[in-house]
């Protein structure tokens, strides 16, 4: 199996069911046109738990924080969401890192905020901002 640069949480061994499941994946990636889907959704009952935190003292809580803050959590929570399929294993990892899309001048960047679910809606919008200022600023580091 590849070396996994990340903290494996579990492995599991492919059986028969899911190994032919994986190569007709495989296959549709290798060979089919890749698609987007898009959804709209209401926000109204998020905003107006928005409005209450935002009122109770809580600061700088975006939408998008806030949505990175369930998407965290709803990924802790199905682990198979947060694994990929190597050498017939499927590698399940500990670290749920989320990448942020962010415009920048020279171009879309994509910032990792790692340990997402780790941390409280007001550590993760610090971090993405801070992420964001120096995306668009041209300090990040590799």
């Amino acid at each position: 199996m590849s070396e996994p640069r990340l903290p494996v949480r579990e492995t599991r061994a492919l059986n028969r069911v899911t190994k032919a499941m994986a190569k007709g994946m495989k296959a549709s990636v290798e060979n089919l046109a890749l698609s987007e889907a898009s959804r709209e959704i209401d926000v109204t009952a998020l905003k107006s738990y928005r409005a209450q935190l935002l009122e109770s003292g809580v600061s700088g809580l975006s939408l998008n924080t806030m949505l990175l803050g369930a998407t965290a959590r709803a990924v802790a929570s199905q682990p198979l969401l947060n694994a990929e399929l190597i050498d017939n294993q499927i590698v399940i990892y500990e670290p749920v890192n989320l990448g942020m899309a962010v415009a920048t001048p020279a171009g879309l960047i994509v910032v990792v905020l790692r340990e997402a679910d780790q941390l409280s809606l007001a550590e993760l919008g610090k971090m993405a901002a801070d992420k964001v200022e120096r995306a668009r600023s041209g300090k990040l580091q590799l």
